[in-house]
C-alpha cells in the first residue's frame, strides 16, 4: 500500500520514535518536496530523521504532489463506489 505523508504525521511519528516503523505498514511512503522543505526550516530531529530515511530509500520525495492528489482522489472515488455497490446489493 502507498501512503502520502504531510508534515504533521512525520513530526508526530518522529517525536514518538515510530517513524522508522512506517515501512512495516506501507510499501511506499511518499513525501511531497514542499513538506520536506517545510521541515528543513527548523532542521531539528524530525528533519534529520526524515532525511536519514530518504537517504536509505525508505521515504521517497515526490516532485509533483498534484499527481499524488489526483491518484488519491481516484482511489477514494473507487472505494466509495465499491462501498455504495455493496450497500445496494
Amino acid at each position: 500500500m502507498k501512503a502520502v505523508f504531510n508534515t504533521s504525521p512525520l513530526v508526530f511519528l518522529s517525536k514518538l520514535g515510530y517513524l522508522h516503523l512506517r515501512k512495516t505498514i506501507y510499501q511506499n511512503v511518499l513525501v511531497p518536496k514542499a513538506v520536506f522543505t517545510e521541515l528543513g526550516v527548523k532542521k531539528d530531529t524530525v528533519y534529520h530523521d526524515v532525511e536519514t530515511l530518504i537517504g536509505k530509500s525508505f521515504i521517497e520525495l515526490e516532485e509533483r504532489p498534484e499527481e499524488l492528489f489526483r491518484q488519491l482522489a481516484l482511489h477514494r472515488f473507487r472505494m466509495k463506489k465499491e462501498v455504495f455497490l455493496r450497500i445496494v446489493e
